[in-house]
């Protein structure tokens, strides 16, 4: 454990202090196991993940436990940055990290989701937003979860404000996001489309028109 922790020391640039992201695949070779890397990492979150996930969520309005996605973003970082002998991550290439995090669980969600995959025992939190707001149990919350995700994103933006931030029509309103008939038409497509529970899935995921993730 001390091997990694050493090779995750804090250090100060000329301009701004950050941590440095020294070569993980030593802690490997030294046998120190991915995952232990990816907890050291998530001990004290060495690389600033959380808030970046949480900023990213809110801003693409994307339905997802926000500690699942920091974790498999910590876990890309560690196969990647492996992989490229990175030593120290800028903003751009975790952002890329974090991008990728995001459409690994938008295809895996789905994929389950359409062949009936049953959620894992203890991973019913990773629906426990859905299963909160719409009072339905887990397995529901999935598909719930998967609907919203693969809305396009003038539509999930205002399902986002208001049903996961309890904004009102007002606000919405003034945010620019139309008038209140408008925002009223495309909160009841996005309530029914959220609801079906019969439809086929879109083939297609967020992000596989262009669409920033």
């Amino acid at each position: 454990m001390e091997q990694v922790r050493d090779l995750l020391v804090p250090y100060v640039p000329p301009e701004r202090s950050r941590y440095r992201f020294r070569h993980v695949d030593e802690c490997m070779k030294k046998g120190v196991a991915p995952t232990t890397v990816v907890f050291e990492l998530a001990e004290r979150d060495v690389l600033g993940m959380k808030p970046r996930v949480r900023r990213r969520l809110r801003e693409r309005c994307l339905v997802f436990d926000p500690q699942r996605v920091w974790m498999r973003s910590l876990a890309r970082a560690v196969f990647h940055g492996t992989a490229e002998g990175r030593q120290e991550p800028d903003d751009e290439w975790l952002e890329w990290v974090l991008s990728r995090s995001l459409r690994d669980l938008l295809y895996e969600d789905r994929e389950n989701q359409t062949n009936l995959v049953p959620i894992p025992e203890g991973a019913e939190d990773d629906y426990a937003l859905m299963t909160e707001l719409l009072g339905i149990p887990a397995d529901d919350a999935r598909l719930a979860a998967v609907r919203f995700n693969d809305m396009a994103y003038d539509r999930r933006v205002i399902a986002f404000r208001t049903i996961v931030e309890g904004w009102s029509l007002d606000q919405c309103v003034e945010a620019g996001f139309g008038d209140h008939a408008h925002v009223q038409s495309e909160l009841r497509a996005a309530l029914a489309h959220i609801s079906n529970t019969t439809d086929p899935l879109n083939p297609r995921i967020v992000g596989d028109d262009g669409e920033f993730l």
